[in-house]
Formats: structure tokens, C-alpha cells, sequence
């Protein structure tokens, strides 16, 4: 997720954090937590035991919106398989789910399912994408335990949600023991850490140190198994060794490298790795946190897992897994999309696993890697706008049979257009098990009754005459079809997009449908849609290409059918207009976050980047372990910019700049600046793009440095000058 939390076991950690319930129960739960004035549904079958639930949802006591896909898997369905996936095939790697699923399936076991997995560091470097808990794939250990929950499979099957702990040793061939730190991570001070052939081609130690390789073991490396090996190699002073397919090696530093100096190439050494509490072999396991739901009750466990409460109660995209004694539950909240979906807070998303059966449920890493892949597609909406490689993946494989064609599929599920509209199908197979088979759209015989229209063979359906009819598409003895309406007369038109700003010369594509009096959207082909634009701006095409002149402007783009128009706003060029010269402090107050933050603002002459003063950002995060934060707060309406931009005179500390405003609507919208400040002693200028659907005008209301790593302790202060927007040109 986005907000990152830190704990002792790791370095700068950028990822933290279904019953057989019929669909029609699935809704009235979760219109228990979540009363809506709208809703849309759809469910699937997408694997033998497998069903696949979206739900899109307008909350009724704010209009936000919510869209939450929620994937219920049969536990003892003998088809279903579940794998945790170190993406990029390696701990310190990234991959995205859909890129995971494809690189690890096989004709005989393919993934059907997936979502994204642990927190982990996000941060470039060698060690980015290091998970942050305890991992397990097919029964290798990977990773070690956190002090967060995590979920493990036995090799029977079971899963079992806990707080794992570690205990484990490294015994020399005199008897005398040193505790394992930890297992393919950073080190220092004391630590001894183990490091094995799937963390990386080398240790990649974060400061050099002493470094024992050991062979003669059975790998991969498992749990709470008893090893004895002999020493290859003692390597003193570096910072990085090649790791070899068939050894091991551990890394100390301080006094963890002197007990290490001790041993010798050829002697034996023996370890072991304990996993607590001890459940038998693990086949898989996936850290996360914090706990959601404990027997049947919401019981988010942040604090005792050491989670911020910004974490826990701003909405923001969530993953999750919980279970029962029948089913397994992935799901997904799609977040910080106004208007398309909110996201959720971990109190309400535990009530939302709750409500769909879950006796216990995990939080997983969320924000931007919240990802559900289904059957080749991304089912919902990551935040980032695109899929985001993520440490790992939780995959569901089928072992299922491929068979003959069983089942038609049409898209879209039901039609509504006009009367010389057209509209292209698209049909897919799928076998006994919902495995894709492959439909040659020769193949497809098609009928509609009444003769409300045709198909082409290019399966383009075409409205003929108004009423209501059904169209059936056949391919043998397979059969589907889908209800078909075609309207008389729309009501009013819609111009998509409704609002554009384009550079001089750029271009805009312009789509206009036509909506019934019942709601529905009906397709317009361009040769019946009339385009006019204020002749100043540019021009626009018979398709609805608009071409922005050279001339900065602003004006209107006019589609018509019949006596229906709909207008939407074109701006072309933009100005940039001051917002703040910080030469005034009384505009701006300091606030911190939590109030025993100490910071202050004041205005300064001396860094400054134009005008006679800047405004001087304090802040001291040495005193507290938990997310920190101080804003310098304005709250003033700025109107309609596309973008805002700020001058940073930098202390080189890293921490994370960002703003907040509030939109027409009363949504508090947070942007990014720079995610690191990491420059010293200079100036640059940082832009935060305001979204695209955002209801203007907006409320400036704040500039804030946060750290949400706890082990990061440090004080300084940035300076801030010229606070800028993009603006449209005037009329």
C-alpha cells in the first residue's frame, strides 16, 4: 500500500497493508454494512468451485461510491490448487499478478485466479521487493516471520491465521549456538541471517561483513527441520557473495561475525529454523496485517501489530483473504477513484469479511498493488491506472480437464439501441470446467425473435424496427441468448468526455451515446450525430476527433441527433497563475499529526526562490514510532487548476511530500509531490497532478512532509516557495 509502515525486522518497507453464501445472501449482507441508493451486480463461475462476485455500489449516506470483487473458492474442490508465487522468481524481485500467473502455469495445472500478496520494500535498490512477513511456497521457506498475522496452508490443505514467530539457531561443531536472525533480509548490528539461493544471485549485504557458505543440504530450505552441513567457503570483509544453487550462506555482523570467524572450511555445522506455533509441514504462507476477523468477529488488530490509525481508518484500496470450513475468500475494494470507488477503511472491511462468512481474515498489501486477476484479465481498477509489480502472488491453479465446447458465452449480456444502430457481439466457449475453448465466429448461427434486426457475419447485431425480442446464438447443440431492446427514441445524449483541456494541436476523440427514459445507454453510429465546435478552438471530424487549434482558448464541442444535444467544454493551452508567494504567514497555519509532533512554520529570507521570504517546514520525528506528520494548512479555494506545483528547498531526508484539497462534492483528495525529498541544499520545482474527474472548483487545504516509517528518527525542515496551478485559459 501507499502508506507504508515500519517495524524493527526490515529496512524501508514501501508495501505493508468466502462460506457457501448464495448471491442473493451476498447482497443482503452487504447492504447490512453499506446502505446503498444503487447497485449493480455480476457473478460468474470462472473454475470448478470457483465463483467470481463484482459488485458496484453508490453509498447512500454520502454518494461515493464503491466497487468490491470478491472471488469464493471451494476449499475441497480436488480440481483447486494454491500457490504463493515469488514474483520475478526470486524474494528480492517484482512481477505483476497477471505476469506471475502466465510465467507458472502449465497445459496441466493453469492459473485460473490471483491476487497480490505481502507488503514489501518498495524503494529501489538490491533489496527492493523484499517481502516484509513470513513466506512459504510449495513448502521452501522465504521469507521470515514479522511480528504481523499471516496466513499458512499445511500440506493438508488447512489454513490457519496467526502471529508467527521464529526460533532459530545456528550450532557450531563445539556445541556453541547463535541465534538466526532472520531469513533472506537485511542485517546489522548483531544479526545472523541466513540467506538462501532464492533470495538473489548474491547476499547483496547492506554493509560488509562475515559471510559462511554451507552445502551438503537438501533444498530447498524448509521450516522446522534439522540441518547438518559443511562449510565451503568463509569470506571476511565483503559485502556481497555469490549465492550458489546448492548452498547456503549466513551473514553476520558485530557479534554475530566474530562467532562466525570461528568456524572453518570443512567442519560441519548444524541449524534449524522453527516456525511457532508448530502446525505440521507448511506447504504455503503469506504475511500481511493485520488481522481482520477473529471466530466470526470483526477484530482488527493494528495496534498490537503495530499498524498507524491513518492506516486503519482512511479509505484506501484493500486486499484481503479470509475463510471458513467450506470456502476461501479473496477480495478486493478498488479506492481513491472519486466517483468510481472510494476504498474502504479496515474496520468496514472487516465487516465486510464478516459478512460474507469469514471466520478469520487477513488484511494484505493494498493501494496501488491491489490486484484480482481472473482468467487473463484484471478485474478491477488498481488506483496506479495500470497493474503495479508486486513481491508476490497468491494464484489459485486448476488441474482440471480441458474438454469440448459446453457453454456459449455473448457480450455484451443484453442489448438496448436504436433503430438503425449497431452494435458488435462477441462470443466465447467454455468447456464443463469454464476453461476457455475456442469459437470461430463462422461457426455461430444466429437468430432473433421478433425480427428486431440482423447480424452480420462479422457478428455486428443491427437494429431494424423498435420492440423487444431475444437474440440466440448456436454453435451445434450449444445454445445461449440474450434479451434485446430497441428504443423508439432516446430521451437525451451524452458527450463523453464532458469536460476537455488539451495542449495546441492535440487531440480529443469524442464519444456520444443516447440514453432512454428507462436509463438505458444506446449506441449512435457517427453518420447520424451532427458535430459542431466554436470555430476558434479547432476543428472536429464526422467521428467526433476534435483537433485543438494553436490558439490558446475556450469554447464548446456540440453533438445533435435529431432535436437531442449535448454540450461539453473544450479548453485549449493552459496559464500558470501563483496560488501563494509564501510572503504572508498568517495564511498558513501548522498542524501536526500525532499532536506530540514537534514542528513549527516561520517565514524565512534566507533560502528563497523569488520574492522577499519562503516558508520554513520544522519538523521533528525522533520522538515516536508510528506514522508522523506536519502540514504547513491554508484552506482556500483555488478554483479549477489541472495541476498545482510548489519550489522545495530540500534537506535530503527522504520523506514523503504530498498535498490534500477538498472537491466540489466535499471529497478530500490526497496528491503526491515527491515521494522521497531526497535533495539537499537546492532547489526544485514538484508537480502534483490533480485527477481527471475531479468535481471543480477545489479547496487548497493543506501541504504536509509525512514519515510513516517508525524506525525512521531524524528532524530538519524543508522551505516551500511559489505555490503555482495550471490553469485554463480565461474565456
Amino acid at each position: 500500500m501507499d502508506r507504508y509502515i515500519w517495524g524493527p525486522r526490515k529496512g524501508r518497507y514501501g508495501k505493508l497493508i468466502l462460506t457457501g453464501v448464495v448471491l442473493i445472501a451476498w447482497t443482503v449482507a452487504l447492504a447490512a454494512v453499506f446502505p446503498a441508493h444503487a447497485e449493480t451486480r455480476r457473478e460468474r463461475m470462472v473454475a470448478p468451485g470457483v465463483r467470481h462476485l463484482q459488485i458496484v455500489r453508490t453509498l447512500a449516506e454520502d454518494g461515493q461510491a464503491l466497487v468490491i470483487n470478491v472471488l469464493e473458492v471451494e476449499r475441497a474442490n480436488p480440481y483447486l490448487q494454491i500457490q504463493v508465487v515469488l514474483n520475478g522468481g526470486q524474494v528480492c524481485g517484482l512481477e505483476t499478478v497477471s505476469a506471475a500467473a502466465a510465467r507458472v502455469s502449465t497445459p496441466e495445472r493453469y492459473a485460473v485466479a490471483g491476487i497480490n500478496g505481502d507488503f514489501y520494500l518498495l524503494r529501489p535498490g538490491p533489496l527492493q521487493g523484499d517481502p516484509l512477513g513470513l513466506g512459504v511456497a510449495n513448502g521452501e521457506l522465504f521469507s521470515s516471520p514479522y511480528l504481523r498475522s499471516a496466513v499458512v496452508f499445511t500440506e493438508e490443505g488447512a489454513p490457519h491465521l496467526e502471529v508467527f514467530r521464529a526460533e532459530a539457531w545456528l550450532q557450531a561443531l563445539d556445541g556453541e549456538k547463535y541465534s538466526i536472525g532472520g531469513v533472506n533480509q537485511a542485517g546489522t548490528g548483531n544479526d545472523l541471517i541466513l540467506y538462501t539461493p532464492s533470495f538473489n544471485p548474491t547476499t547483496h549485504m547492506p554493509q560488509p561483513g562475515m559471510q559462511v557458505m554451507v552445502t551438503e543440504v537438501a533444498l530447498p530450505f524448509r521450516p522446522n527441520i534439522s540441518y547438518v552441513a559443511r562449510i565451503r567457503a568463509v569470506v571476511d570483509g565483503l559485502a556481497e557473495v555469490v549465492i550458489p544453487e546448492d548452498c547456503l550462506v549466513f551473514a553476520g555482523w558485530g557479534e554475530a561475525a566474530e562467532f562466525l570467524r570461528r568456524l572453518h572450511v570443512g567442519e560441519q555445522v548444524s541449524f534449524r529454523f522453527n516456525i511457532e506455533p508448530y502446525l505440521g509441514p507448511l506447504a504455503q504462507a503469506l504475511g500481511g496485517g493485520p488481522r481482520l476477523v477473529r471466530d466470526g468477529g470483526v477484530s482488527v488488530e493494528a495496534e498490537a501489530e503495530r499498524i498507524s490509525p491513518a492506516f486503519v481508518n482512511d479509505r484506501h484500496p484493500r486486499t484481503a483473504l479470509g475463510y471458513n470450513d467450506q470456502y476461501l475468500y479473496w477480495v478486493t475494494v478498488d479506492g481513491r477513484q472519486p466517483g468510481y470507488s472510494e476504498g474502504m477503511t479496515l474496520p468496514e472491511l472487516a465487516q465486510l469479511m464478516v459478512d460474507l462468512g469469514c471466520q478469520q481474515a487477513l488484511n494484505l498489501d493494498g493501494g496501488g498493488s491491489t490486484t484480482m486477476w481472473i482468467r487473463g484479465e484484471v478485474v478491477n481498477r488498481p488506483s496506479d491506472g495500470r497493474e503495479r509489480a508486486v513481491a508476490e502472488s497468491l494464484l489459485l491453479f486448476s488441474t482440471a480437464p480441458r474438454g469440448p465446447l459446453a457453454r456459449l458465452i455473448v457480450s455484451p449480456p443484453s442489448l438496448s439501441l436504436l433503430p438503425g444502430s449497431t452494435v458488435t457481439l462477441q462470443v466465447r466457449g467454455e468447456d464443463e470446467f469454464y476453461n476457455p475453448v475456442e469459437v470461430s465466429l463462422t461457426e455461430v448461427v444466429w437468430e432473433v425473435e421478433p425480427p428486431l434486426g440482423e447480424v452480420t457475419p462479422e457478428a455486428q447485431f443491427r437494429a431494424l424496427q423498435s420492440g423487444r425480442g431475444t437474440l440466440r446464438a448456436r454453435v451445434g447443440e450449444v445454445r445461449a441468448e440474450i434479451p434485446v431492446t430497441v428504443r423508439a427514441r432516446p430521451q437525451r445524449l451524452i458527450l463523453t468526455p464532458a469536460r476537455a483541456w488539451l495542449t495546441p494541436g492535440g487531440e480529443q476523440p469524442f464519444a456520444v451515446q443516447a440514453q432512454s427514459a428507462a436509463g438505458d445507454l444506446l449506441p449512435l453510429e457517427p453518420s447520424v450525430v451532427t458535430w459542431e465546435v466554436s470555430p476558434e478552438l479547432g476543428t472536429i471530424t464526422a467521428e467526433g476527433v476534435f483537433t485543438a487549434g494553436e490558439k490558446k482558448g475556450r469554447g464548446t464541442v456540440t453533438a445533435r441527433y435529431g432535436d437531442l444535444t449535448a454540450v461539453a467544454e473544450v479548453m485549449v493551452g493552459s496559464e500558470t497563475r501563483l496560488i501563494d508567494g509564501f510572503e504572508q504567514a498568517e495564511r498558513w497555519t501548522f498542524r501536526c499529526y500525532p499532536a506530540e509532533v514537534p514542528g513549527a512554520l516561520e517565514l524565512v529570507t534566507d533560502p528563497r526562490h523569488e520574492g522577499q521570504r519562503a516558508l520554513k517546514l520544522s519538523y521533528d520525528f525522533t520522538t515516536l514510532e508510528v506514522t508522523r506528520a506536519v502540514y504547513a494548512v491554508l484552506n482556500q479555494p483555488i478554483g479549477q487548476p489541472r495541476s498545482v506545483s510548489v519550489w522545495v528547498y530540500g534537506d535530503g531526508n527522504g520523506h514523503w511530500l504530498r498535498g490534500r484539497f477538498v472537491d466540489a462534492q466535499g471529497n478530500k483528495v490526497v496528491v503526491d509531490f515527491a515521494r522521497h525529498v531526497d535533495w539537499t541544499n537546492e532547489w526544485r520545482q514538484v508537480r502534483a497532478e490533480i485527477p481527471p474527474d475531479t468535481a471543480y472548483p477545489i479547496t487548497w487545504e493543506t501541504i504536509y512532509l509525512a514519515e510513516p516509517l517508525a524506525e525512521v528518527k531524524d528532524q530538519g525542515a524543508i522551505v516551500l516557495d511559489q505555490f503555482e496551478g495550471e490553469y485554463p485559459p480565461e474565456k
